[in-house]
């Protein structure tokens, strides 16, 4: 019974008309960017953690990803850099 309602849940979450809610991207925005500001923080102190995103920031992050140019000029403001070597080998993959 467990199994069923958490696969329930997790089909609710990620319905179309639940992602076109504009109180969920708000949110989500908000979590992603704190989800960054966590980033900066663990690095401007040398701490090395591994990160996991929630599907609402893997959502909107991938959503940001799509923007390259974009992408890259927030990261760089937010976080202070952007791993340009692993975003080329993405485009590259689908320019393929």
């Amino acid at each position: 019974m467990i199994l069923f309602q958490l696969s329930r849940d997790k089909a609710h979450f990620t319905t179309r008309a639940h992602v076109d809610n504009d109180v969920f991207l708000q949110e989500a925005v908000a979590i992603y960017k704190a989800f960054l500001y966590l980033i900066k923080i663990k690095r401007e102190r040398s701490i090395k953690f591994f990160r996991v995103p929630t599907y609402d920031i893997d959502l909107i992050w991938h959503t940001h990803q799509l923007h390259a140019l974009s992408y890259c000029n927030d990261l760089t403001k937010m976080i202070g850099k952007v791993n340009l070597k692993r975003l080329r080998q993405s485009y590259r993959v689908l320019e393929l």
